[in-house]
C-alpha cells in the first residue's frame, strides 16, 4: 500500500495500528501537552501516486506539521511532549519531515515530504537490513483512541473502516485518536544513523508507547 514517486526505490511505510484508548490514554494526567495535527474533510478522493500536486488545497489550509532538530517544539518530559531525537541527527538539513493529513469519510490520506542530505534507500545492496534501518517513514495510529539535500515523497491512504485481523479498529470522522510519526535517517551507508519522533518526552523511542504520542483530529463529515 502506498506509492513512492521514485519507482526504483522500495518504500517501507510501516503502519503500526495498536489497540488502546482513543484520546485519553490509560492513566494519563489531564495536563499532558501533546502536539496535534488535523485531518480536514475533503469531498473528493485523492490519487495515491506519489505526486503531491492534488494536495494544494489541503496545504493551503495550513494544518500540516513540520518537525526537525531545533524546531522549537522539543519534548522535555512525560507531560510536555514533542520532537524527540534519537541517536544522531545533526540539524534541519540532515533530516526534516513535513506531513499533511486529510480524509474523505472512507480513507485517511497521508502526505509526507522529507528532506534528507544523503538518501540511503532499501535496495538490492541492502536487503539484509531491517526496513527501519533505511531512510523511511513510520506512521503510527492508535485506532482505539536539492544540492546535497534530497526530497522524497510518501503518499499513503488508510481505510477508516479498519483492518480486520491486523488489530486496527474503525476510525470515525469527528473524533480524535493517538497519532505519531517517526522519520529514520541512514547517511553515508550507516544504517541506522538517527531518527526523529514527532511526539515523545525528549528521550524515549516512543514507537510502542502510546501515552507519549500526539493527537490526530479527524474533521466531521459535513451534514448533507
Amino acid at each position: 500500500m502506498g506509492f513512492h514517486k521514485n519507482s526504483l526505490i522500495a518504500v517501507f511505510v510501516l503502519a503500526i495500528l495498536l489497540l488502546s484508548a482513543s484520546l485519553l490514554h490509560a492513566g494519563e494526567q489531564p495536563d499532558v501537552k501533546r502536539p496535534e495535527i488535523n485531518a480536514p474533510y475533503l469531498s473528493w478522493p485523492l490519487t495515491v501516486d506519489g505526486n503531491p500536486a492534488d494536495w494544494s488545497s489541503i496545504k493551503a489550509l495550513s494544518e500540516g506539521i513540520t518537525f526537525f532538530k531545533g524546531d522549537g517544539n522539543e519534548g522535555t518530559s512525560a507531560t510536555n511532549l514533542g520532537t524527540t531525537i534519537r541517536k544522531q541527527v545533526d540539524d534541519k538539513d540532515d533530516l526534516s519531515c513535513s506531513v499533511w493529513l486529510a480524509h474523505d469519510g472512507t480513507y485517511l490520506y497521508v502526505l509526507a515530504e522529507i528532506t534528507d542530505d544523503d538518501w540511503n534507500p532499501f535496495d538490492a545492496e541492502n536487503r539484509e537490513n531491517m526496513c527501519y534501518q533505511e531512510d523511511m517513514l513510520r506512521i503510527m495510529i492508535d485506532s482505539n483512541n536539492l544540492m546535497k539535500k534530497n526530497l522524497y515523497v510518501y503518499e499513503e491512504r488508510i481505510a477508516l473502516d479498519g483492518w480486520p485481523g491486523r488489530n486496527m479498529e474503525k476510525l470515525y470522522p469527528g473524533k480524535s485518536y493517538g497519532f505519531n510519526l517517526e522519520a529514520c535517517d541512514a547517511d553515508n551507508g550507516e544504517y541506522l544513523q538517527g531518527y526523529i519522533l514527532w511526539s515523545s518526552d525528549g528521550t524515549t523511542s516512543a514507537w510502542k508507547h502510546q501515552n507519549l504520542w500526539g493527537t490526530m483530529h479527524l474533521a466531521p463529515v459535513p451534514y448533507k
